[in-house]
């Protein structure tokens, strides 16, 4: 028998920007879903286009939110957060089964509130909520869950089933070019992100993360956040069986961002290495968790954001660095740096400048340069004898 779903509440935020072309399908898939959400806020950052008259015109003039066009997508999910209709009570639904006589109302399960981040350029299919909250319900740890994103135009080509980086923040899906969807990727992955459009995210991990960095204003805002669910030891994964339809606007360029006029792929290659510089444990561990991956996490508030807000603390989790893949994919994200550079990239200047890395066998050099005489003539002079070559043993090579 399929479950019930009558514990979770979900609350659905479609943000919009100069979205007209796309906004009509996109509210027409989310209000008609086989299991509906029970709050919605609808945000628009400032939008030239129909897009403020679309949304006035289906869920009325005063539901929608409107803010300044600089608004990032984080700091819109935020606003939109902090309304009256984002926390308004929700009755308990009437078809759940009631409690036995013996069991008392406390019987039902708890509870669980669900964020349920839409873009305009995102149409989910009429199940895509339904899906995602079953696969929620297989375990409680999943705290973060993406649909399988298709091409809004060719419907038959996949997108995204999961995402993650390389060493160097490129943003990689382990799909091929224009790649037909077969199934040939379908079932539930760990995965180290998944896109903002139609992600699912758990509330009490989203308030107790702070949800998006509002400092990255669009792009990469996702991963960040996904990177820092995995710190916090919960699961982010992908349902294949739910499916949401994705134009990629801003990424393509089909409209202007307007929070920054910077170049979109600027932008977006910037917030990769922030959020790598952020996000990835340099070095050893230190603690319980250096016997799973023998690494440490990087507190960021030296890195990013540049107010030196604190970030919540991050504990060591190599599945989220490099154990997590996209469907489909061979390539792991960023790797685990060798035993050999566990002193990290900072040292390779000091040894190259004369000095050692920490607890290596090999003595420090003479960084002092040769003698006049020799430079010129290009003679030898004798050298005092190493301790480590007086012992038998000869130095590392460089």
């Amino acid at each position: 028998m399929a479950p019930t779903l009558d514990r979770h509440v979900v609350t659905a935020v479609l943000v919009a920007h100069d979205g007209a072309r796309w906004l009509p399908e996109a509210l027409k898939a989310l209000l008609t879903q086989s299991r509906p959400a029970q709050r919605l806020v609808t945000v628009d950052t400032g939008s030239t286009d129909r897009g403020p008259a679309v949304l006035a015109e289906v869920v009325g003039e005063d539901q929608v939110l409107t803010l300044p066009r600089t608004t990032g997508y984080g700091e819109a999910i935020a606003e939109a957060l902090r309304q009256d209709a984002a926390s308004a009570p929700v009755p308990e639904d009437e078809s759940a089964p009631a409690p036995h006589a013996d069991q008392g109302q406390d019987s039902r399960k708890p509870r669980t509130e669900w964020i349920w981040l839409l873009h305009d350029d995102c149409a989910p299919d009429r199940d895509a909520l339904d899906r995602l909250l079953r696969t929620a319900d297989a375990d409680p740890n999943v705290a973060v869950l993406g649909p399988k994103v298709r091409d809004w135009d060719d419907r038959r080509v996949l997108r995204e089933l999961g995402v993650t980086v390389d060493a160097a923040g490129r943003r990689h899906t382990g799909l091929d070019r224009r790649e037909f969807d077969q199934g040939q990727h379908d079932g539930v992955r760990d995965v180290l992100s998944v896109g903002s459009a139609g992600m699912l995210v758990r509330r009490d991990v989203w308030e107790k993360l702070g949800g998006f960095d509002v400092e990255y204003g669009i792009f990469r805002d996702d991963l960040d956040f996904c990177w820092r669910v995995h710190a916090a030891g919960y699961r982010v994964v992908t349902a294949s069986d739910a499916v949401v339809y994705h134009a990629e606007a801003s990424r393509r360029g089909l409209r202007g961002i307007g929070m920054t006029a910077e170049h979109p792929a600027r932008r977006d290659r910037r917030n990769a290495l922030l959020t790598l510089l952020a996000n990835q444990p340099l070095g050893r561990c230190r603690g319980p968790s250096s016997a799973t991956c023998g690494r440490r996490s990087r507190t960021p508030s030296s890195w990013w954001p540049p107010n030196g807000r604190a970030w919540p603390a991050r504990s060591c989790a190599r599945s989220a660095t490099c154990c997590a893949r996209p469907a489909g994919s061979g390539a792991r994200g960023p790797p685990a740096p060798r035993a050999a550079r566990a002193c990290g990239a900072a040292s390779a200047g000091s040894r190259r400048a004369g000095s050692s890395c920490a607890g290596s066998a090999r003595p420090s050099r003479s960084a002092s340069p040769p003698t006049s005489a020799t430079a010129r003539t290009g003679t030898t002079t004798s050298r005092p004898t190493s301790p480590a070559r007086s012992a038998g043993s000869s130095p590392a090579p460089a």
